[in-house]
């Protein structure tokens, strides 16, 4: 079936954090609502169990209630908010909370819960959808602003916060046994997205039009190095009476597509090649990486010298990684 496009006087008032959605195209390859309503920030809340080859815990969209009641012809009801699951992704909760648009989800004490399903029949290839229903009935938290709003919009945000847990079968998560790693010690977790298997990942619209800037807070075993497709911020210990972990922050201010998103954790350490260029891998293999991608910091001057402006950018390689090298802009 050809793609149809969205009726036009529907699509003019369609916009994404700002962006102009007119015109959009439906995607075929999601079961998603991304045609109608988007997210435009979002914060990850993870924890990584290696022997249950599970991630857990929550993810909360951001989403302008403003702009998506005027997407209805502006009516008061909002419309529901579909996601794409897969791979055996099991939800527990959704809870919803509406606040302003300079408060941060972490900073929401208060959620309530929403009415939501999951469809029971999946389909062989693009998984079960997650249906979401919002309302303006949601109570309104009253929070006082602070630094760090979560997206440079006017008006009131809906906050959804979808708690959930991976399953063994997520194809987007690959688990690679000590045995197979180069230093036979430690489980190593890699992730990879494409093309759609994000939705294994956690709930989300899995289609490139659907972008999103995030947060996320990664817990790990005290082994471990975890890394994301996004900007390491800090790293800290947790200590507790059974067991210690390191919890990893990252932000990515540029918004990106489902498939963009990527989680790697294991024992691995860094080289620096230049100011702006590291390298990681497995310790027993980082001289052999880093003599690798010894002229990356070469080739990214060429590389702004085309475009006559400034990049920085973080080079992340893996030998057990599938794609060579994989990129973040910064």
């Amino acid at each position: 079936m050809a793609p149809t496009t969205t009726d036009a006087s529907t699509a003019q008032k369609m916009t994404n954090g700002g962006v102009d959605n007119s015109g959009r195209t439906r995607d075929y390859s999601t079961l998603s609502n991304a045609d109608v309503i988007c997210a435009h920030f979002m914060d990850l809340d993870l924890e990584v169990d290696f022997a249950k080859k599970s991630i857990f815990g929550n993810v909360t969209y951001s989403l302008s209630a403003e702009k998506w009641r005027k997407a209805q012809g502006g009516g008061s009801q909002l419309p529901q908010y579909v996601l794409d699951t897969n791979g055996g992704l099991s939800v527990s909760a959704v809870e919803a909370a509406f606040v302003s648009a300079d408060v941060r989800s972490s900073s929401v004490s208060t959620f309530g819960p929403v009415p939501w399903k999951l469809l029971p029949s999946p389909h062989a290839v693009f998984g079960r959808s997650l249906h979401i229903s919002l309302s303006e009935e949601l109570e309104e938290q009253v929070v006082a602003g602070g630094e760090g709003s979560v997206a440079p919009i006017a008006g009131d945000v809906v906050l959804v916060r979808i708690t959930y847990a991976t399953s063994s079968e997520a194809m987007a998560c690959q688990w690679v046994s000590p045995e197979s790693t180069s230093g036979k010690k430690y489980p190593y977790l890699f992730t990879q997205c494409q093309a759609i298997h994000a939705r294994s990942l956690l709930p989300c619209q899995d289609c490139p039009s659907a972008k999103c800037a995030y947060r996320a807070k990664i817990r790990a075993p005290s082994w471990s190095q975890t890394l994301m497709s996004a900007v390491l911020v800090e790293t800290k210990t947790l200590e507790n009476a059974e067991l210690s972990k390191k919890e990893f922050t990252f932000a990515q201010k540029v918004p990106v597509p489902s498939y963009l998103i990527a989680i790697v954790c294991g024992d691995i350490v860094s080289s620096k090649i230049s100011d702006r260029v590291d390298v990681w891998s497995e310790p027993k293999d980082i001289e052999k990486v880093a003599y690798e991608f010894a002229e990356t910091e070469e080739f990214l001057q060429i590389q702004v010298s085309l475009i006559n402006g400034v990049a920085t950018m973080f080079f992340l390689c893996h030998l057990v990684f599938p794609m060579v090298a994989w990129r973040t802009r910064v």
